[in-house]
């Protein structure tokens, strides 16, 4: 088996030996137990990393997905920013579970990073995933453990990321796309150097002998097609031996010396070039798609009200009365008889609507509205917390803005007093000692949205409770706690994962949009210090390059309750285009970076 240095002859032989009387612990246990007890994915993430350690970039050992077996798809990434001057080439190793292309990889990566000449490196960045197929690597085979192919079977159209046998081709694709690349090189085992190019790109590989790739649902085939609706890619096929890396990727350099950028990465820059106030507007053109009395489409007319004011647009507010007024002409009721948080979350807007109206006499039917909700939070108990929270990191968000506005819509301030012992003791259930705050009382997991509902619970908090409150200073330094635990998590490109300190989930639109709306009022009120500014840019690259200039989104988390396992959390659908929840917390955090941008006190 001379693939290479990765390793060792005899003890592969070993290995595949004691496979067989294993087939019963997978059955057992599951393809997920099995894959996770074995030793030599932890010896390729330590090459990996001692590849990324050395100096210069890429240097962010870091993770593109996670396989059906929850093995993590390593990636080596960049620091150079989407939109900055250099190309950007990714190269992707071991989709064919051949240790020659793990290894060739490698070997480009350290002969880059240490032998590379200053020109190359000046115009271009490199970005590796070493091994695309884990599960197959493992076991010198092409297919993963799940029977699924991640060579093939490209471009993926939907299932992300809860396809049962393909799952490695979702993650990549995704990733790949907002990588930005302008050459994808992948790389397959070969007894000899030898390229092949999608006839699209055939001028390209000319200079390499480039033979025509024909293999229909290859991923370089889709990339050429521009099956991303941002545009297509140059991608290349090689395949080589285990030494073959540096060769291979000077080669490649050299062919695409006069490549410019891609048409993938020029419509992202084009997307991150926007306005957020331009963004937010286009948002609150779409969204809510579906009147409710939810959370969700609150948030989105709230803010299509805040865009209103901002542009003098009489008309983008006349719409919001008119989407709601079912409820504020009483021909619809807005409560039931069993209120629960999100319901209550969602007469954010009528209060919004009061707010705004002020003394006129059409302020009083939206003011009842949202009075009449916050009174429904009121607890038994003159000390409670607020009535239906308790559980989980949505009360938060749900429970604050509402009761937040009551306060400033009536003159009573035991509604602030309600506020901040349902923050105080709510936090003191779920804010684990690092900052970050675990869904639900029986759900230990740092899930993305989850953080994103208490960043903004606090925010609201902060934002209604008056200075000299008590329980005031302690909500702020559990404020700056979780902001503080976020910035370490957050991927090169600028966005939050599913769940947050997993770097292996997949990257996510409302955690970043939730926690990136947070961090800029923070920053603009003083509750954060200018470090966070920084955050704040990168968190807004990175969302507004998955806002379409339609308003649809990519990726976002489907409707999700506390949950036991990881597992559960991985495999939540993940929603792309046309979306409530996501355009709604993505209008939020387009008018916070708007409004931080514009010094707005």
């Amino acid at each position: 088996m001379a693939f290479g240095s990765g390793r060792d002859r005899q003890f592969v032989t070993a290995r595949m030996g004691w496979q067989a009387p294993a087939v019963l612990a997978c059955v057992a246990l599951g393809t997920a137990a099995l894959a996770a007890a074995r030793p030599e994915h932890a010896a390729l993430d330590k090459r990996i990393q001692e590849a990324a350690r050395l100096p210069g970039e890429p240097s962010i050992f870091e993770s593109m997905g996670v396989t059906r077996g929850e093995i993590p798809l390593r990636s080596v990434e960049s620091r150079d920013p989407l939109d900055g001057p250099r190309r950007r080439l990714v190269m992707l190793g071991g989709l064919d579970g051949n240790d020659r292309s793990v290894d060739a990889t490698l070997g480009a990566l350290h002969w880059w990073k240490t032998q590379a000449p200053a020109a190359l490196k000046a115009g271009w960045t490199v970005i590796v995933v070493p091994c695309g197929n884990p599960e197959g690597w493992v076991q010198l085979k092409p297919t993963n453990d799940y029977f699924g192919k991640p060579t093939v079977n490209y471009p993926p159209k939907d299932s992300f990321f809860n396809e049962a046998k393909f799952i490695e081709n979702r993650y990549l694709w995704r990733w790949l796309a907002f990588q930005a690349p302008d050459l994808v090189v992948e790389v397959h085992g070969g007894n000899r150097l030898q390229w092949s190019a999608p006839p699209p790109y055939a001028a390209l590989g000319q200079s390499l002998g480039a033979k025509a790739l024909v293999a229909p649902d290859s991923l370089p085939m889709a990339l050429s097609k521009d099956n991303s609706e941002l545009g297509a890619v140059p991608a290349l096929v090689a395949d080589a031996r285990a030494t073959d890396g540096p060769a291979l990727l000077q080669a490649a350099l050299t062919a695409a010396a006069n490549l410019q950028r891609s048409p993938l990465r020029q419509s992202l820059i084009r997307r991150m070039q926007r306005e957020p106030l331009a963004v937010a507007e286009r948002l609150a053109r779409r969204y809510p798609e579906k009147a409710q009395i939810s959370y969700i489409p609150s948030t989105a007319w709230s803010g299509a009200l805040r865009v209103a004011q901002l542009r003098g647009d009489v008309a983008l507010g006349n719409r919001v009365k008119e989407q709601v007024a079912q409820w504020t002409t009483g021909a619809t009721p807005s409560l039931d008889e069993k209120p629960d948080p999100v319901k209550l979350g969602g007469h954010v807007v009528f209060a919004e609507l009061a707010l705004a109206a002020g003394d006129a006499a059409d302020a009083e039917p939206a003011r009842k509205l949202a009075l009449a909700a916050a009174e429904r939070y009121r607890p038994e108990a003159a000390d409670g917390i607020a009535r239906y929270t308790g559980r989980a990191c949505e009360d938060l968000y749900m429970s604050a803005g509402l009761l937040g506005r009551a306060a400033k819509l009536s003159g009573d301030v035991t509604y602030l007093d309600l506020l901040a012992r349902t923050m105080t003791q709510i936090s003191g259930k779920l804010q684990n000692e690092d900052g970050l705050y675990q869904h639900a009382t029986d759900s230990p997991h740092r899930w993305g949205r989850g953080n994103g509902f208490a960043s903004l619970g606090l925010m609201e908090a902060l934002t209604w409770l008056p200075a000299d409150h008590p329980l005031r200073a302690a909500l702020l330094a559990r404020f700056r706690k979780q902001m503080a635990a976020l910035k370490p998590h957050q991927t090169p490109e600028g966005t939050w994962r599913q769940i947050i300190d997993r770097p292996e989930s997949y990257r996510e639109v409302t955690a970043t949009a939730m926690n990136l709306a947070a961090m800029a009022r923070g920053v603009r009120l003083g509750w954060l210090d200018g470090s966070y500014r920084a955050v704040v840019d990168r968190a807004w690259s990175g969302l507004s390059a998955r806002i379409a200039d339609d308003g649809g989104l990519t990726d976002v988390c489907a409707g999700t309750g506390p949950g036991p396992t990881l597992t559960y959390y991985y495999e939540r659908p993940a929603v792309s285009g046309g979306d409530d929840r996501g355009g709604a917390m993505a209008l939020l955090a387009a008018l916070e970076v708007h409004e931080l941008r514009a010094g707005k006190p």
